[in-house]
Formats: C-alpha cells, sequence, structure tokens
C-alpha cells in the first residue's frame, strides 16, 4: 500500500507499507513537500501526487539496488521527485487508462474561494494542460 502523510515542508512524506507493517519512506520528510495528497500509481509503476502547499504535481521514479521498479514493488527503496505540473493547491490526482493504452492524469484543486476550484487535464505526449472545469469569477 502507497500511504502519505505530514502537513508541512518538514513533516510530508510518501511511503510503502507492506503487509508486515513495515513502512519504507519512498520520498522522506526531508525532501521538502508540503502537504502531500492522493497518491497515484500509473500503470509504469512511477506515482503521482499533488503537493498542495508546493504548488505543483509530482512524479516519483522508484528505484531498488540501483534499478528503476515499481514503486508498489517489495524492492522499491527510494524514489526520485520531479516536478511535473505548477498548478494552484492540488488536492486530487487521477490516472484514467484509456482502450489505445496511454493514461491521461487529471487533477483538481483550488481553496475555499470558488473563484479558485479546478479540474485539469495533463497530457503526456505534449506536456499541455487543459482546464476541464473552472471556478467562477
Amino acid at each position: 500500500m502507497i500511504g502519505e502523510g505530514g502537513v508541512s515542508a518538514t513533516t510530508s512524506y510518501i511511503a510503502k507499507i507492506s503487509r508486515q507493517d513495515t513502512t519504507t519512506y519512498l520520498v522522506p520528510p526531508s525532501a521538502g513537500l508540503n502537504k502531500v495528497y492522493s497518491p497515484t500509481l500509473m500503470k509504469n509503476g512511477s506515482l503521482l501526487a499533488a503537493d498542495a502547499f508546493g504548488n505543483r504535481i509530482i512524479k516519483v521514479d522508484c528505484f531498488g539496488d540501483g534499478e528503476l521498479v515499481s514503486c508498489a514493488a517489495n524492492a522499491a527503496a527510494y524514489g526520485v521527485v520531479q516536478t511535473l505540473v505548477d498548478t494552484y493547491y492540488p488536492r486530487a490526482v487521477y490516472v484514467a487508462g484509456s482502450s489505445s493504452g496511454k493514461e491521461a492524469v487529471f487533477f483538481a484543486g483550488g481553496d475555499l474561494n470558488e473563484s479558485t476550484t479546478y479540474v485539469k487535464r495533463y497530457d503526456f505526449n505534449t506536456g499541455s494542460v487543459s482546464t476541464i472545469v473552472a471556478g467562477s469569477t
């Protein structure tokens, strides 16, 4: 199981929790994530997550014994974080597959102000972001 926790840049993390309740920090609190939401496993084994106070969607590639492995694999020992999309206060990430085998990433966010809420889609082929739902102004 993949989990997240922490509420600040010094306590937020992404971890893998085994059936024996052993926790492996894929992204430890020292990595500077700032309130992680919604870690989601992609088909290739990478993770996507919302770094809410960091204002970004992150991608985590995991490694074990120097090899790239699925973040859900027993061998996954640590993850490398990269920013996929800069966006305002993201709160949820969803990876959707299609019949063609391509994945699309949808993410949502905003604060309590209705004008800031949104749902967006990230296109892996082009790197472009399109707005699906925008808050009222």
